[in-house]
């Protein structure tokens, strides 16, 4: 897998997320025993250990709009990620803004192969009848 694109993502309930802002972000936040069906706290603490800028780790982009009800979570997020994995726009929590997020990262081409500065080029592929 080369990476992901996430579009204002639900990382975990409010409570939670003024839990890891109140320690300073994650960085600080301790997740403490993690139960089983926790899911919320566990994907928290994974986001703790990734490391953008290890060679093996996925690319995550993050795209989300300034009035998003859910924007302290996604804030919290970019502050992980190199800020050209980050695009903010205007709009909430909402399709529209999905949508022109959608857009503008995959206009970007953010997925070639690592080093390579163009698409591949694609030759027509001819089926055996001729066609």
């Amino acid at each position: 897998m080369e990476g992901v694109i996430l579009l204002a993502p639900f990382l975990g309930t409010r409570g939670l997320i003024a839990e890891v802002v109140r320690a300073g972000g994650l960085d600080r936040w301790q997740s403490g025993n993690i139960e089983s069906n926790d899911e919320e706290r566990a994907l928290l603490a994974w986001l703790k250990e990734y490391r953008a800028d290890k060679p093996e780790s996925a690319r995550i982009y993050l795209g989300y709009g300034r009035g998003d009800r859910f924007s302290p979570a996604s804030e919290m997020l970019a502050q992980r990620l190199p800020a050209e994995r980050v695009v903010i726009m205007e709009g909430g929590h909402d399709w529209p803004t999905w949508a022109r997020l959608w857009k503008h990262l995959l206009e970007r081409d953010l997925f070639l192969a690592r080093g390579q500065t163009s698409r591949p080029e694609v030759t027509p592929r001819q089926d055996s009848a001729g066609g």
